[in-house]
């Protein structure tokens, strides 16, 4: 299960009342201020997602068991449209997960519109036209943090296959590791 919340007043639960990754962010979102979200799953564990992106609204920490404990990934069923895992639109902290298998037209595994703070997270197998991993854009200054990530084997079909980052954005990247991406300009 997922623990969603500092001190939640609302309920975790989807349509069969259960607390999924969903659900969580969804009451995540309804409320004002900063929530947490914590997973309380056996490892390792895989969450693979059918519905389309993860969007934050409102600010979140989202905090898994490690990158390799924790996959966080889009279906690969024909059946499933192609989305993007997250799109952050207010601060989001990113900690001890894995992105998979993204695919959109801007930022495949992750579009950050805000500050966000990436941890111990592995951006793998996305794709997109630009940032295949992630893309960050916004209309407000950003400076993001990547720190202690992998960010590998992500495509673009233009511009940033590891990490597109628009005019304003500002990230900062440190002991991180960013190979086996491509594009046609800026693989990394």
């Amino acid at each position: 299960g997922l623990w969603a919340g500092a001190g939640a007043g609302g309920i975790c639960a989807d349509a069969a009342g259960k607390c999924t990754l969903r659900a969580a962010i969804a009451e995540s979102n309804a409320r004002i201020g900063t929530d947490v979200i914590i997973f309380d799953v056996p490892v390792p564990a895989v969450i693979t997602l059918t519905l389309g992106e993860l969007k934050t609204t409102d600010p979140v920490s989202i905090l898994g068991r490690g990158a390799r404990r924790l996959t966080i990934q889009r279906s690969s069923s024909n059946s499933v449209s192609n989305f993007r895992i997250f799109h952050f639109v207010a601060f989001a902290d990113l900690r001890g997960v894995t992105i998979r298998n993204g695919f959109a037209a801007v930022g495949g595994g992750i579009l950050a519109e805000a500050y966000v703070i990436f941890y111990d997270v592995a951006i793998t197998g996305n794709r997109a036209s630009s940032g295949g991993g992630i893309a960050f854009q916004g209309s407000e200054a950003s400076y993001p943090i990547i720190e202690r990530c992998l960010i590998t084997a992500n495509t673009a079909s233009q511009l940033g296959g590891g990490i597109y980052v628009a005019p304003g954005m500002y990230p900062s990247v440190k002991s991180s590791t960013l190979t086996n991406n491509s594009a046609v300009a800026g693989g990394a």
